[in-house]
């Protein structure tokens, strides 16, 4: 889910993302996300 969402904040159209979480272990790692930095079209 990380990666997705890190994905999806890099894009240039995107300025937000709201992801879901039912527990906060999931709410947790989805906020991880901003510590991966930007994702490249490689992958």
């Amino acid at each position: 889910a990380q990666i997705s969402l890190a994905f999806c904040l890099s894009h240039p159209a995107c300025q937000t993302v709201i992801p879901g979480g039912k527990t906060p272990a999931q709410v947790q790692d989805n906020c991880g996300a901003a510590e991966l930095g930007f994702i490249t079209d490689s992958i």
